[in-house]
């Protein structure tokens, strides 16, 4: 993975290189990293885009599309963080059931995380997950009118914000 130019996931037994984004889904990560970055530029908490690794506690790596981690950073040796407080992934067409699911449950099992927000590109909907008392809460938010809290950053972004300069077809934005 450190000597390809793309980011590689290993996921049983498997080696996968990531996809190139469509410009949909990468005009949303550009917008997700904007917004968080304006808010948490005066806090304790730093931003990590998807070069980045993160290691779950079953040995696994993955690239998200956003990390932040509010507490001090830990990297393995091989610069695999250990200790994201917030994970946000863009979903697309050939990783959401992935990310909606095995990944989910991966991540979610990672003791540091607290929110675990999963972005649709194809309307205005987004997932988040949330750990209250050592369980997990999950929430969605749809329409572009509607704001999303992200109690770990302590900070709202509208949906508008996430999806500017995305176009949706009539019936997707439903």
């Amino acid at each position: 993975d450190e000597r390809s130019e793309r980011p590689l996931e290993y996921f049983d037994g498997e080696v996968f290189e990531i996809e190139s984004s469509n410009s949909d889904h990468g005009q949303i990560q550009f917008n997700l990293t904007v917004a968080v970055g304006k808010r948490i530029e005066n806090s304790s908490c730093k931003g990590k885009g998807p070069a980045t690794r993160v290691r779950v506690p079953s040995g696994r790596y993955f690239h998200p599309d956003l990390i932040v981690a509010c507490a001090k950073q830990e990297f393995l040796p091989d610069k695999s963080l250990l200790n994201p407080s917030a994970i946000f992934e863009v979903l697309s067409d050939s990783t959401a059931d992935f990310d909606l699911g095995r990944k989910g449950v991966l991540y979610r099992s990672i003791p540091s995380l607290q929110e675990y927000i999963l972005i649709e590109q194809t309307r205005a909907w987004v997932q988040r997950w949330t750990r209250k008392s050592g369980s997990w809460q999950v929430d969605e938010f749809s329409g572009l009118d509607v704001v999303l809290p992200i109690a770990t950053l302590a900070c709202e972004i509208p949906l508008r914000e996430l999806y500017a300069d995305v176009e949706f077809e009539a019936e997707a934005e439903a």
